[in-house]
């Protein structure tokens, strides 16, 4: 809390963008229990978001999501530094992605190795 008792936003935020994940990790059951792709967050939603140092984009695996690009587009406009984390499998949309937002940050996990 701030000495005029108002209590600070954020600075830095994880975006579960999905339940969905193609992947069958043993320390991670995620995919047991997919979300209802009309249920998971919007980019729209993602509008209301203060600004940001850094936001992590995770699931699931964020790149099941068709609108991927949207969601890092509406990030790219509240925090500086964003961050992808995935299993890496679709990695024709990765460098698609990474075309268009070269500064992005892509954390690919080895945990399901």
């Amino acid at each position: 809390m701030r000495r005029d008792n108002t209590i600070p936003l954020p600075t830095d935020v994880s975006i579960i963008t999905t339940y969905r994940c193609q992947m069958r990790c043993k320390m991670c059951n995620i995919w047991k229990y997919p979300s209802d792709v009309n249920k998971e967050i919007s980019a729209k939603d993602l509008e209301k978001l203060p600004s940001l140092k850094f936001a992590n984009v995770t699931g699931g695996e964020p790149f099941q999501r068709r609108d991927l690009e949207d969601i890092i587009a509406v990030l790219f406009t509240k925090a500086s530094r964003v961050v992808i984390s995935t299993s890496g499998w679709k990695n024709d949309r990765i460098i698609k992605l990474t075309e268009r937002y070269p500064e992005i940050g892509i954390r690919v996990s080895i945990e399901g190795l």
